[in-house]
């Protein structure tokens, strides 16, 4: 059995949703000022970003500057179950 929390579990990304957004500046601190406000409205827990295929995951800032560099940002979000996942 796998644990939906956990990064290092391969089955926990089989797949995954995405948001796509069209903003009007793309500077960095409207950059900034909308990831802050989209991690805070979804309730997400923690800032990750990974370097690898292998689900090595590093906690990091959740900036402008981590998604540039990784890519990618991922954390936790809590389930209407009340269980935690990536």
């Amino acid at each position: 059995m796998t644990k939906p929390a956990s990064f290092h579990y391969e089955s926990n990304w089989g797949g995954c949703y995405e948001l796509s957004l069209q903003v009007g500046s793309t500077g960095d601190a409207a950059l900034q000022t909308l990831l802050s406000a989209l991690w805070s409205a979804a309730g997400v827990l923690g800032c990750f970003g990974r370097r690898d295929r292998d689900h090595a995951y590093e906690e990091v800032p959740c900036s402008v500057a981590s998604l540039t560099e990784y890519g990618q940002l991922a954390g936790k979000v809590r389930l209407p179950t009340g269980r935690l996942a990536v």
